[in-house]
């Protein structure tokens, strides 16, 4: 949620987030985001229970699946070509990042070339790279 601000400031209107309901701690989250300081309010929301729900859907509506890992297949984010087609870029979580189920539905993924030791950005810092990215490449 921490990312809410920053994707409202780029201009993103839809949000699709997956949430194991069995694991998530508090029900109804998508409506009472507090931590997102009221950006939740001005962003469209759209909650799945599973994976394969939230990548059918966007499929159906002629989205390619871009995968946000440091897997050894894939690529510097500054080689996309993001007039090309139309984008959903799925993002894990911090600690463990995507999952191995959700990684093999994504037409491909990407990583953030960084200079130094630390093997990535917090999600927030990633998600800003990524839209800045994405509206000017």
């Amino acid at each position: 949620w921490k990312c809410a601000k920053t994707i409202d400031s780029f201009g993103v209107q839809n949000v699709h987030v997956i949430a194991n309901p069995e694991s998530y701690v508090k029900k109804g989250r998508l409506l009472t985001m507090n931590s997102a300081m009221g950006s939740q309010k001005w962003l469209s929301l759209h909650g799945y229970d599973s994976e394969e729900s939230c990548v059918d859907y966007l499929k159906e509506r002629g989205y390619r699946i871009l995968g946000a890992s440091l897997d050894s297949n894939s690529i510097p984010l500054n080689e996309i070509d993001w007039s090309k087609d139309k984008f959903a870029v799925a993002f894990g979580n911090e600690k463990s990042g995507l999952s191995q189920s959700l990684l093999s539905k994504c037409d491909a993924t990407f990583h953030i070339p960084m200079n130094g030791f630390a093997e990535s950005y917090n999600i927030s810092v990633a998600v800003s790279i990524v839209l800045t990215h994405a509206m000017t490449g």
